[in-house]
C-alpha cells in the first residue's frame, strides 16, 4: 500500500461555488472588472490598457500590463497589496452550507491520521476558513509545523507577507519592473490582519501574478520551494482529486507532475467543454483516471470515497 498522502487542489471554480460565503469570489473571466471597481487608481487605470484584454482571459491582460509597466519602470508593488485586500475579504458565514467544510468534515478521519495534503492555486483563505472550523486555534503557516492538515498554495497567498526585519532584493530594485525579486523570511498573518500589512511602506505580500507565466516578485524564493515541495507530493500520491481547476499547460509547475503522476486522478468538471477529457486523453492514457462531470456540491462523496478507498483500500 502506498503511504504517502493523496492530494485535493482546488481552483478558483471550488472557491467561487463552495456555498456559504459572505459574498461570491470572482472566476479569472469576472476579475478584472471587480478589481477595477474596488481599486480605481490601480486596476481601474492598468496603465492604459483596455478592460477588454482581460476578458475573458485575465493572464492575457495581465501578461500584457506587465510588459508595458517593464517598459516604462512601473512598479507592481501596490497591484499585489490590491489584489490581498480584495481576496482577505472572503469569508465563510455558514458552514453548513459550505461545501470545502463539508468535505473536510467527511475526510477528518484520514485528516487526523496525516494521510491528505490541501492545495489551493487560489488567493483567497476560505479553505483555511473551513479548517478553523474545526480546529479553532489553527492558524494556517505553510512555513513552520502547522496544528492541523498540510495546505500548499503555489500561488502564494492573500496573507503571506515577507518579514520586515529580513528582506534580500535581488536583481533590480524593485521599483523596475518583474525582474526583480524581494526575498526574505515568510510570515502568515491572520486574514483579517491584511489590511494592516498592506501600507505603502511595506513590502508586498507573497502572490504570484496571474499572468500567463504566474510572475512572482516578492517572496520568489517562498513560492519556488512550495512549488518543487508539491510536485514532490502529486508525484507520488496514490490519488489526487482536481475541484475547480481546469488544464493550463502553460503552467507547468501544476499540470506537468498531474501528466507525470503515479497515482489516479480525479477531475472534477461540470462544465461540458471537453477540456478535461482532451487532457486525460492526451497525458493520460491508460490511467485508472476519472473525470466527474458535476460541480463540487455534487461530487462530495465520490471523492471521498475515493481517498478513503486510496487510504484505506479493506475498508
Amino acid at each position: 500500500m502506498n503511504s504517502s498522502p493523496c492530494v485535493i487542489l482546488f481552483g478558483a471554480g471550488a472557491s467561487k461555488y463552495s456555498g456559504g460565503l459572505n459574498t461570491q469570489p470572482p472566476l479569472g473571466n469576472e476579475l478584472i472588472e471587480k478589481l477595477a471597481e474596488r481599486f480605481p487608481d490601480t486596476w481601474g487605470d492598468r496603465w492604459g490598457i483596455k478592460i477588454e484584454s482581460f476578458i475573458p482571459d485575465f493572464e492575457k491582460g495581465m501578461t500584457e500590463l506587465i510588459r508595458v509597466m517593464d517598459r516604462s519602470g512601473g512598479d507592481y508593488s501596490q497591484y499585489l497589496r490590491d489584489l490581498a485586500r480584495f481576496f482577505s475579504q472572503f469569508k465563510i458565514e455558514n458552514p453548513s452550507e459550505n461545501y470545502y467544510y463539508k468535505l473536510i468534515t467527511d475526510i477528518m478521519p484520514i485528516i487526523k491520521q496525516e494521510r491528505i495534503v490541501l492545495s489551493s492555486l487560489n488567493y483567497d483563505c476560505i479553505l483555511e476558513d473551513a479548517i478553523n472550523q474545526f480546529i479553532p486555534i489553527y492558524k494556517i503557516n505553510p512555513f513552520t509545523n502547522p496544528i492541523g492538515p498540510m495546505v500548499i498554495k503555489p500561488h502564494g497567498s492573500c496573507n503571506y507577507f515577507i518579514e520586515m526585519s529580513n528582506i534580500h532584493i535581488t536583481e533590480r530594485a524593485m521599483t523596475t519592473g518583474s525582474s526583480a525579486k524581494i526575498n526574505g523570511t515568510p510570515i502568515c498573518v491572520d486574514r483579517m490582519d491584511v489590511d494592516q500589512y498592506c501600507k505603502p511602506n511595506m513590502f508586498p505580500p507573497i502572490l504570484s501574478l496571474y499572468d500567463v507565466y504566474k510572475t512572482t516578485m516578492s517572496g520568489n524564493n517562498v513560492i519556488s520551494a512550495i512549488r518543487k515541495h508539491l510536485a514532490l507530493i502529486l508525484h507520488n500520491a496514490p490519488q489526487i482529486a482536481i475541484v475547480g481547476v481546469k488544464p493550463i499547460d502553460h503552467d507547468v509547475h501544476i499540470w506537468t507532475p498531474l501528466k507525470e503522476a503515479r497515482g489516479n486522478l480525479i477531475m472534477v468538471n461540470p462544465d461540458s467543454d471537453g477540456m478535461c477529457e482532451e487532457w486525460l486523453q492526451k497525458y493520460r492514457r491508460g490511467k485508472k483516471d476519472r473525470l466527474i462531470n458535476k460541480g463540487f456540491k455534487d461530487s462530495i462523496s465520490e471523492i471521498s470515497r475515493a481517498l478513503y478507498t486510496s487510504i484505506l483500500p479493506s475498508g
